[in-house]
């Protein structure tokens, strides 16, 4: 479940980020991406790219929110103390190679 949630999660942001550079610039930041104002200049596309925008923010702060609540509620441990460091234990190889 966890997992699952992630991945929705990442495909959100990255659509979301993608969804606030193509809107047009409204002259803040000094013109910063004008260029793009001249392919996309109808306002339905504004009001597009807005809609969208406010759609994948607000599935943002779900799945954030939803992840928060799922990761809170497992007992288990990090995969990191379980996988990597647990592994390294078992192997009982010499941190340092011994000379001969």
């Amino acid at each position: 479940m966890e997992s699952i949630l992630l991945t929705i999660h990442i495909i959100v942001a990255v659509s979301l980020c993608i969804a606030v550079l193509l809107q047009r610039s409204e002259g803040g930041l000094g013109g910063l991406g004008g260029g793009m104002s001249n392919i996309m200049s109808s306002q339905s596309s504004d009001n597009f790219f807005t809609k969208l925008t406010l759609y994948l923010a607000t599935g943002f702060i779900i799945t954030s929110i939803s992840l928060a609540i799922v990761s809170g509620n497992s007992n288990k441990e990090s995969f990191i103390k379980n996988d990597i460091i647990e592994n390294s234990k078992e192997k009982n190889d010499p941190a340092v190679p011994l000379a001969e």
